[in-house]
């Protein structure tokens, strides 16, 4: 007689989802943005900066050198300012 028994058998599927979480931070005034995105691509990038500053005169963002940030078109009130490379 086995005291630990048997481990049930049954078909398993292992898979992964990712999601990306963009952030922006305010240094003034402290003002968090996050947003939870499906894919770490160009388009969810550019599509942040419309959605994140409310007031976007004069605003700088301070970014790594990663594909999507360097493939990012700046907006005409929008300065983008890379990381130097370690």
């Amino acid at each position: 007689m086995d005291a630990l028994g048997e481990r049930p058998t049954c078909p398993i599927k292992i898979g992964y989802q990712f999601g990306h979480l963009f952030t922006a931070i305010c240094p003034c005034n402290g003002d968090l943005f996050a947003a939870f995105l499906p894919s770490m691509t160009t388009e969810c990038f550019n599509s942040l900066p419309g959605n994140c500053l409310s007031t976007p005169a004069a605003t700088t963002l301070v970014l790594d050198k990663a594909a999507c940030h360097r493939a990012a078109k700046a907006q005409t009130d929008l300065t983008l300012r890379f990381l130097p490379t370690a």
